[in-house]
C-alpha cells in the first residue's frame, strides 16, 4: 500500500471513529476498539496510538477529544485507543554521516605528581659589600682623686664677744593638771628658742646683753613677754606666766534650765531639761516613738514629730497619703483605705481585652476586669486588638480598618483572595479556569484539554475538533502535524 493510501486509511479511521461514536453508545464503543474500559492497561507503543477520552453526552452523542499517552481522562468518560500503523515499507538508504558533536566538559585536575630529585648544589655567590662601622666605646672610669693641698694661711683674730646671760620662767593655767609638753618659748628674729617641759617651766641660754619680747606659742595659745632685759646673769621672770583665759569660780544660782550654763555648778551644762526629741533614721522629718531624748535643742538625727511606725521606709509615716501597697502608709492602724486605686475594665467576653466605657478603681484586680480597654465588641471573644484580621465584614482586631491583610486559603488550581467581605478565587494557575463559578471547586476546568473551554471558558470547539494545548485543531491539522 502506498503512502497516500495509508494516509487516506488513517483518515478514514478518524472519520468513522467521530461518526460511529455519535450513534454507538459510547462503552460499546469503547468495548469494540479497545476491549477493556478506561481503566485498562494502555499500549505502550505511544508513538503509534492515538489516544481519546469519550464522554456520553445522552440522547446516542458523545464528546470525543484527543489526548496525551499519560494524561488520564476526566470521571464519565472513556478510554480509546487507535492503532495508525501501516504495513513497513522497504528500509530507505543509508543517510549522510552526521557532523562531529561537540567537544566533551574537560576532565578533573590530575593527582600531583611525587617531588624529583634533589638538583646538584650550585655555585657560591658574590662577597657581600663591608660592614658599616661599629658605634663608639662607653666611657672610660672617672680618674682617682688628687692629692690634698696646702693648708692655708691662719685667719686674723675676731674681736671678742660681748657678756651674755639666761632667761627662766613658768607656765600656769587655771586648768588642773595642765600639760604644757610643746609650747615653744622663743625670741622673734632671734635664734633662741626652748619647748616647755610637762610642767610648763623654760629656760633659754646664752642669750647675749639686751632688751628682748619673749614669744609663747601653741596650736591654742600665742603670748608675749615685752621689755625682758638681759645682762651677764640669769634673768627669771618675776610672775608665772599664765596660758588661757580662767573662768571665775562658779556659784549656783539655782536649778538646771536651758541657758547654756551650769546653773548648778556641777561641771554639766543644761543636763535633763529641755523638750522630748524622736529619732528619725530614714529621713522623713517623723522619728519612732520609742527612741527619744531630752535636750534643749534637736541633737543629730532627732526630730521634734513622732509617730512613725516604720522609721526604716520613708515612704511610711502620719503625713503620707495611703496607696495601694498592702502597707499602712499612713501609719493609722489601717492598710489600702480611701487608696485611689488602678482603673480597671470590664471584660464581658473573656478576651482579656476590656470595655472602655465600663471601668472600676481597685487596688486589685476585681474578677471579670482587665486592666487595658481597647476592645472593640466586648461581646466578641473574636474581636479584639490581639486577633488575626479575617474576611468577614469585621474589624477584628479594632484598628479602624475592615478586611486589610485578610488572608484566604488556597482553592484548587489557584489562589484564594478576600473579595466582597468573603473569600473566593484570587487568581487561577495557568492552563486552570473557574468556569462554572463555583468557589467550592476552584479553578475546576483544564482549558489546555477541555473541548468546550478551550484555551477560556465556553471556548468550545467546533465538531471533528480537539483541544490541544488550549487551542482547536482539526483531525486533518493534527494528522498534518504527524506526518
Amino acid at each position: 500500500m502506498s503512502s497516500s493510501q495509508c494516509r487516506v486509511s488513517a483518515l478514514g479511521l478518524f472519520a468513522a471513529a467521530f461518526l460511529f461514536s455519535a450513534f454507538v453508545p459510547v462503552n460499546s464503543f469503547a468495548q469494540d476498539l479497545t476491549g477493556s474500559r478506561g481503566g485498562g492497561e494502555r499500549n505502550r507503543d505511544d508513538d503509534n496510538v492515538i489516544h481519546a477520552c469519550i464522554r456520553d453526552t445522552g440522547g446516542g452523542s458523545a464528546n470525543t477529544r484527543i489526548v496525551s499517552a499519560n494524561e488520564d481522562c476526566r470521571r464519565g468518560e472513556v478510554r480509546v485507543r487507535w492503532n495508525i500503523v501501516g504495513p513497513r515499507g522497504p528500509e530507505g538508504e543509508r543517510g549522510p554521516r552526521g557532523l562531529q558533536g561537540p567537544a566533551g566538559p574537560q576532565g578533573p585536575k590530575g593527582n600531583t605528581g611525587a617531588t624529583g630529585a634533589l638538583g646538584p648544589k650550585g655555585n657560591s655567590g658574590a662577597s657581600g659589600p663591608a660592614g658599616s662601622p661599629g658605634s663608639p666605646g662607653a666611657p672610660g672610669q672617672p680618674g682617682a682623686p688628687g692629692a690634698t693641698g696646702p693648708a692655708g694661711p691662719q685667719g686674723s683674730k675676731g674681736p671678742a664677744g660681748g657678756p651674755s646671760g639666761a632667761i627662766s620662767g613658768q607656765l600656769t593655767s587655771c586648768t588642773p593638771n595642765m600639760n604644757f609638753t610643746g609650747f615653744l618659748v622663743h625670741i622673734p628674729g632671734r635664734a633662741f628658742s626652748v619647748f616647755t617641759g610637762a610642767d610648763g617651766s623654760f629656760q633659754i641660754d646664752n642669750v647675749p646683753a639686751g632688751t628682748y619680747t619673749i614669744a609663747v606659742e601653741h596650736s591654742t595659745v600665742s603670748l608675749t613677754i615685752p621689755d625682758v632685759v638681759v645682762t651677764d646673769t640669769l634673768v627669771t621672770l618675776p610672775e608665772s606666766i599664765e596660758v588661757g583665759t580662767c573662768a571665775p569660780a562658779c556659784v549656783p544660782s539655782g536649778p538646771e534650765v536651758c541657758d547654756g550654763i551650769d546653773n548648778n555648778c556641777d561641771g554639766q551644762i543644761d543636763e535633763g531639761v529641755g523638750e522630748t526629741w524622736f529619732q528619725d533614721l530614714d529621713g522623713d522629718g517623723f522619728g519612732s516613738s520609742s527612741n527619744t531624748t531630752v535636750a534643749c535643742g534637736p541633737p543629730a538625727g532627732y526630730v521634734p514629730n513622732g509617730g512613725d511606725c516604720d522609721d526604716t521606709n520613708l515612704n511610711i509615716n502620719p503625713d503620707r497619703p495611703e496607696t495601694c501597697d498592702g502597707q499602712d502608709n499612713n501609719c493609722n492602724g489601717q492598710i489600702d483605705e480611701g487608696a485611689v486605686g488602678t482603673t480597671w475594665f470590664r471584660d464581658q467576653d473573656n478576651d482579656n481585652f476590656g470595655n472602655g466605657a465600663i471601668t472600676t478603681l481597685a487596688c486589685t484586680r476585681p474578677a471579670g476586669f482587665v486592666p487595658n480597654g481597647n476592645d472593640c465588641n466586648d461581646s466578641n471573644s473574636n474581636v479584639n486588638p490581639g486577633a488575626a484580621e479575617v474576611c468577614d465584614s469585621t474589624d477584628n482586631n479594632c484598628n479602624g480598618q475592615i478586611n486589610e491583610n485578610a488572608s484566604c486559603p488556597a482553592v484548587q488550581n489557584g489562589s484564594g483572595a478576600c473579595q466582597a467581605n468573603a473569600c473566593g478565587i484570587g487568581a487561577c494557575n495557568t492552563g486552570f479556569g473557574n468556569c462554572d463559578g463555583i468557589v467550592a471547586n476552584g479553578c475546576e476546568r483544564n482549558l489546555n484539554t477541555a473541548i468546550e473551554h478551550c484555551g477560556a471558558c465556553n471556548n468550545t470547539c467546533s465538531f471533528g475538533s480537539f483541544c490541544i494545548q488550549g487551542t482547536c485543531t482539526s483531525v486533518d491539522d493534527q494528522w498534518k502535524q504527524w506526518q
